[in-house]
């Protein structure tokens, strides 16, 4: 999807803070010959930009043309985009987006899958990840517009009578979708782009590429083997500075993994820091100071949504709900330098404890 302007695409895609280990955790080994040596195994690489962010993809199969791969990315670019970007005038979404029509509308698969996805999160968190969350985001500015002034009082509750799912009627295996209010608009950036990241992992798989890793703009999702026996993925701390500090290690097979935060992507308007996640329940940006939410899940849609909807619910109520259902989450805040980490135990599993 384009880059234009600050977008919540941009903004989402910019607000995960992970860093692949691959080559960095090799570099950190003392010197010895043997680190001079090119590893038997060591990954092939492909990168690129994608959705307004970059993309990395590594896989241990040499004889696997990057070309190939390069293909296949460039296909799950056009499908993703053609369906549910609210950038390309002519997607799926944005013509419902900019219809009044209340009548049923026959969507495509990707579509169905995703907002079915966002759907189940939705009903799980109760309501703390909306799809129709789109009248919301353009009103404070992370849609194609600026944000010039804060929304006033009147201008945000009209905004919020458009949001809410019961104001959209969707079947997913009937591919389904139907708008109860003329202006409803759904916004799928907390989510799509984890789908992505699934759709090339599984195009890679089908063409035998068992031993892979796919990031967008920080959303990841690995397989198999990496270059030393498994993929390390690094999660960033949550701080404004510039610079990436690694925070924690995880080791991935067969798993997504997405995180989502705050603590970069905000516009100050009229002296007022703006973030750009908005709650849906109230309307408003979360402000609670919580710095990010990783999750990981057994596909990157899933992580992606859910790493959302914990940073909305916030610190405690999001570590609550996550250890409730089993996810595997890791929530930081940063104070005064400090970090304080909060693991779930599903993800305290994950920890790669030989960084």
């Amino acid at each position: 999807m384009e880059n234009r302007g600050p977008s919540l695409w941009r903004s989402l895609l910019g607000g995960t803070f992970v860093l692949l280990l691959l080559g960095v955790l090799w570099a950190r080994r003392p010197p010895s010959h043997s680190a001079l040596v090119k590893p038997k195994n060591q990954a092939q690489q492909l990168t690129g930009n994608a959705f307004g962010t970059t993309y990395e993809v590594r896989w241990l199969k040499p004889e696997l043309s990057p070309k190939i791969i390069e293909k296949l990315m460039v296909a799950v670019v056009q499908d993703v985009n053609q369906s549910m970007s609210t950038y390309h005038p002519q997607s799926e979404l944005s013509r419902f987006n900019r219809s009044d029509s209340t009548s049923p509308l026959t969507v495509s698969e990707d579509l169905a899958r995703v907002l079915e996805e966002a759907v189940y999160i939705y009903q799980q968190t109760e309501g703390a990840l909306d799809p129709t969350v789109g009248p919301l985001v353009d009103l404070w500015g992370f849609g194609p517009g600026a944000l010039l002034e804060p929304p006033s009082e009147d201008a945000l509750n009209e905004a919020k009578e458009l949001v809410g799912l019961h104001k959209v009627q969707f079947n997913p295996k009937e591919h389904m979708l139907q708008k109860n209010h003329p202006n409803l608009a759904i916004d799928l950036s907390a989510i799509a782009k984890g789908y992505a990241v699934d759709r090339l992992s599984d195009a890679l798989m089908g063409v035998g590429l068992q031993d892979h890793l796919v990031e967008i703009g920080g959303e990841v999702r690995a397989h198999g083997r990496g270059p030393n026996g498994r993929w390390r993925v690094g999660v960033e701390k949550p701080q404004t500075d510039p610079e990436k500090v690694i925070q924690e290690i995880v080791a991935l097979d067969g798993q997504g993994m997405a995180t989502s935060g705050n603590y970069r992507n905000f516009v100050t308007v009229d002296g007022r820091k703006i973030t750009h996640i908005i709650d849906p329940r109230s309307g408003e940006p979360v402000d609670h100071g919580l710095g990010s939410v990783t999750v990981l899940s057994e596909t990157c849609m899933r992580a992606d949504a859910l790493a959302t909807a914990l940073y909305v619910l916030g610190d405690q109520a999001g570590y609550d709900w996550a250890v409730e259902h089993n996810v595997a989450a890791l929530f930081l805040t940063t104070s005064d330098g400090a970090v304080k980490v909060k693991r779930t135990p599903m993800f305290a599993r994950r920890v790669d404890p030989n960084p």
